[in-house]
């Protein structure tokens, strides 16, 4: 195990150092060569969403509109969207948004997996953005879309805004 670095503060920090953080993301994000992305670290996903390291928004972003993401369990849809939407804040709220709204073509259980996804995504940035979209979202007709965007409503509106992050 790697050695902690002394903080600052005098306190040691917590958690993994920063480059087995980027390790683990790399490897689940699938930019190590000769890796596919990985499913089912969800450890790794973890430790990138609250180190908080905006080098990893673009691959997340990337991982997101990829095709093997369809390949992902709902619970590691979630904690993808969940991860950007902690990395990036309010950033990507549009995408989010965008993903919330999407129309189901061929593949409806998929459609209804983002839908989830990007309304856990819109709870864990919870600033002013995100709930102007899940408001949105809790009067659509799609009924699954409405269910979970009031769902997700009633628990963020329990804590206050967060301050805006871009």
């Amino acid at each position: 195990r790697a050695e902690l670095p002394e903080q600052p503060n005098g306190g040691v920090r917590l958690g993994p150092p920063p480059q087995v953080v980027l390790g683990q993301a790399q490897l689940y994000l699938g930019r190590v060569p000769g890796h596919g992305v990985r499913r089912g670290d969800a450890e790794g996903l973890r430790h990138l969403a609250h180190a908080r390291d905006r080098t990893a928004v673009d691959a997340l972003r990337a991982l997101i509109v990829s095709r093997n993401f369809s390949d992902f369990a709902l619970d590691e849809k979630k904690r993808i969207f969940t991860a950007l939407g902690m990395i990036a804040g309010a950033s990507v709220v549009p995408l989010f948004r965008e993903h919330l709204f999407a129309k189901a073509l061929l593949n409806k259980q998929l459609v209804h997996e983002v839908h989830a996804a990007a309304v856990a995504g819109l709870g864990v940035i919870n600033s002013a953005e995100a709930r102007a979209a899940l408001k949105e979202g809790a009067t659509s007709s799609n009924e699954t879309v409405a269910a979970l965007c009031r769902h997700t409503l009633a628990q963020v509106d329990r804590t206050p805004p967060r301050a805006e992050r871009s």
